[in-house]
């Protein structure tokens, strides 16, 4: 079975929300771009005449309180304008961020839809076994195993040699994380950056200097870095050992009974236009307890990985996936 993708309507999709950005955001910008050089000419004239002020000899009570004051307005003229550029490229950065994530995920997405399924056999319902027959199949719990799900294409399960599977993240789980993690480091970098060159980390406490990490997005560069992690792991089938580990997790292949399918409705808090089905791929295991392989929505996918895993480790799949 493959996929086919009308590519003009699928980049549509991404193409019309810029239309706004250029029609309303590029003169705006360009305005600010020449608000921010007009502020420097400013600086600098103001900069020139504090130097000539400071050359003279003999300064009176009128001049000494002009120098006074200049150098307070360079000062915070200074700070204003570092603030101003800092949300300038901040936004900028995160901007970039967000463009280079659309575009991945136009380019996952296309490659996802495209992808022939591989030649595990994939043909319909022969593949798998019926549950109904099994007295263990009876026993376990059908309910899902994980709470949540993506609806996207999360894991794919690759054949590294013909005795190694693996269980990779896509990348557009990826993604995720990048994303915050890059938002949230552009964000920090150039908030430390521009009150280094501000004076303002001397003036301010070692408590301030931290406070501005998660007041300038250190919080998702955090969320980001976690996130990442987190998913880091892979899980991998190795004949040579007959081994299943996953992270700490090890298992003998003896003990891997059947592959579970089964799907969940997973419900937005935005509401009904936001839920949707999600799969889950489960091993199960001789005392009825299960292992959680992948839990995602493209129905296809997940079915063709059970198959390729259950042909790798002879045992039968369970698919009581629901397309409701």
């Amino acid at each position: 079975m493959s996929y086919k993708l009308n590519v003009k309507s699928n980049w549509l999709l991404f193409i019309i929300p810029l239309l706004p950005l250029l029609i309303f955001g590029v003169p705006e910008i360009y305005s600010s771009i020449e608000n921010h050089y007009r502020r420097i000419d400013v600086l600098e004239e103001r900069s020139a005449e504090l130097e000539a002020l400071k050359e003279l000899k003999n300064p009176d009570r009128i001049t000494e309180s002009k120098i006074k004051s200049l150098t307070t307005q360079l000062k915070w003229g200074q700070r204003s304008l570092h603030g101003s550029t800092k949300v300038f490229l901040q936004t900028a950065g995160l901007l970039i961020v967000l463009a280079g994530m659309f575009l991945i995920m136009a380019w996952e997405s296309s490659k996802m839809k495209n992808l022939k399924l591989k030649n595990t056999g994939w043909s319909g319902s022969q593949n798998f076994s019926d549950p109904t027959q099994d007295t263990i199949a009876q026993q376990i719990d059908w309910s899902p195993a994980n709470s949540g799900g993506s609806n996207f294409v999360s894991h794919k399960i690759k054949q590294v040699s013909s005795s190694i599977l693996k269980v990779k993240k896509t990348s557009t789980l990826n993604l995720f994380g990048g994303v915050f993690f890059l938002a949230g480091l552009n964000y920090v970098v150039l908030a430390y950056y521009f009150a280094y060159i501000g004076g303002i980390l001397e003036e301010q406490s070692i408590l301030k200097n931290i406070q501005l990490f998660f007041r300038e997005g250190g919080i998702f560069l955090l969320l980001g870095l976690v996130f990442l992690v987190m998913f880091a792991g892979t899980a991998t089938f190795n004949k040579h050992l007959n081994r299943f580990n996953k992270g700490k997790f090890e298992i003998s292949f003896s003990e891997i009974y059947a592959i579970q399918l089964i799907t969940e409705f997973v419900q937005s808090s935005g509401g009904s236009s936001g839920s949707y089905l999600s799969h889950e791929l489960n091993l199960v295991l001789t005392n009825g307890n299960r292992i959680n392989i992948m839990d995602h929505g493209v129905k296809a996918h997940i079915e063709e990985d059970a198959i390729l895993l259950g042909k790798f480790l002879n045992i039968p799949v369970w698919n009581k996936i629901s397309t409701l």
